[in-house]
This record gives structure tokens, C-alpha cells and sequence, in this order.
């Protein structure tokens, strides 16, 4: 759980993204503001319910970005792995058909 002040740095930090993610985030960039504003009226230590509703969304919103991260960068080894195999089968198949090429010259 994030502690202390928040700010757009420690949210993203805790959450294992980059600020610039957050702030093309419209909706993510607003409820950090709420945030800040919340705390900033706040006495330490109270916890509303609908603050801990709005935490608890908060939270899952940022576990469910956090593994769609996780799936792309598992797409993006798969896709390079991929493309580095084929690059080899073609460099294969044009070794092969220049060697041909040699042999019919001979």
C-alpha cells in the first residue's frame, strides 16, 4: 500500500509504470489529484469508507495494468523470437539457392 504523500512519482513508482503512462491516464491522472486534495484536508489516519472503496479500485486498476504489461512484453519476446527465426530460415534459403546457383555455373 502506498504510504506518505502521493504523488504522480510515488504512484508510479509503487505501481511499476512511468509517470508519462499515469498522465496519458485522464482518469488515473484525476483521482491522483483527488487524492492529494483528500490528503491534504484529511487528519492522519482517517480512513473513509468510500476512500478505502476508491483505494481498493485504485489498487486493482493498477494489478490489472501491471499484468497487461507483463502480457505485452511476454508478445513482444514471442514476436522478436519469431522474427529472428525467420530471418535465419531466409538467410537459409538464400545461402542454399546461391550455392545452387554456383554449382549449375561449374
Amino acid at each position: 500500500m502506498l504510504r506518505g504523500r502521493i504523488t504522480f512519482g510515488s504512484v508510479a513508482n509503487h505501481a511499476g509504470v512511468s509517470r508519462s503512462w499515469l498522465y496519458n491516464q485522464p482518469d488515473l491522472t484525476e483521482k491522483i489529484r483527488r487524492l492529494r486534495t483528500q490528503n491534504r484536508t484529511m487528519r492522519p489516519g482517517t480512513v473513509t469508507p468510500e476512500r478505502r472503496a476508491s483505494e481498493e479500485s485504485w489498487h486493482r486498476r493498477l494489478e490489472l495494468a501491471h499484468t497487461r504489461i507483463k502480457e505485452l512484453n511476454e508478445e513482444i519476446r514471442s514476436l522478436r523470437t519469431q522474427l529472428a527465426l525467420a530471418h535465419g530460415q531466409r538467410r537459409a534459403d538464400n545461402t542454399a539457392t546461391l550455392g545452387e546457383r554456383r554449382n549449375r555455373q561449374h
